[in-house]
């Protein structure tokens, strides 16, 4: 009787193992894991919440850049059709994608009002000497053509005095505004930028590279293409604004 009056081991301390609990279980124990991760998030500081959805830019958001950057690429060839309002036609263009960024007026005639400006700030004698430094560098290079001496060096020379006159224009129209420094002043803080950040300048070297590839493909692809290395341009400017 007392033998059969013993009370069995439960099995877990016939076995001589501890009792398995619930998170012991693999597939609970990764319920377990992710109810504890959504909870840590759930905690998180409401601000830390906020500034991550204010990182993420929406799509319809996306589009709308990329239509402004079409409407402003049609927009500035059409207004530097005379050459000599290129620069002018740079700088309103560049502005009007900053005043999109900004949350500033882009309507349609905001342009035509930023390009007046402009001209009248001193931007069409900036214009004409740049025209005519890039008609010298073109001829050059058709003299190069036709077997001048020493074609090669030349033709480099030539290549990299365009396509760092280029650069230089493209960062003063990025920083030109309706209200702000005159035309010489920001061609002159362009080109100490253009030395003091050389990955900026690669990066528009690139963007000219992948406008003129574009355009000789085909033709009609300039007009998104041009808005597109205005936006290149100014983001370019707005990475680094402590250099000057």
């Amino acid at each position: 009787m007392g033998v059969r009056g013993r009370a069995r081991p439960a099995p877990a301390e016939r076995s001589g193992r501890a009792p398995r609990t619930r998170a012991d279980h693999p597939a609970t124990g990764a319920t377990a894991a992710r109810e504890e991760r959504s909870g840590a998030r759930s905690q998180a500081a409401p601000g830390e919440k906020r500034s991550g959805a204010r990182s993420r830019v929406a799509p319809g958001e996306r589009l709308a850049l990329f239509a402004e950057c079409v409407l402003v690429g049609l927009l500035t060839l059409i207004a530097a059709l005379p050459l000599v309002t290129l620069l002018p036609a740079l700088g309103a263009g560049c502005d009007h994608l900053a005043a999109h960024v900004d949350g500033r007026s882009t309507a349609l005639s905001a342009y035509p009002r930023r390009l007046l400006i402009s001209l009248r700030r001193g931007g069409l004698a900036p214009g004409v000497l740049l025209v005519l430094a890039l008609a010298v560098l073109a001829l050059d290079l058709v003299a190069v053509r036709r077997g001048l001496p020493g074609a090669l060096p030349v033709a480099v020379i030539c290549g990299l005095a365009g396509t760092g006159l280029l650069v230089v224009v493209l960062r003063a129209a990025a920083a030109w505004r309706c209200v702000g420094p005159a035309w010489p002043v920001l061609i002159a803080r362009a080109a100490r930028r253009a030395l003091a950040d050389p990955s900026g300048s690669l990066l528009l070297v690139a963007g000219l590279g992948v406008l003129a590839v574009t355009t000789w493909q085909l033709l009609p692809l300039a007009i998104p293409m041009t808005g597109c290395l205005l936006m290149a341009a100014l983001a370019v400017e707005r990475r680094n604004p402590d250099i000057s």
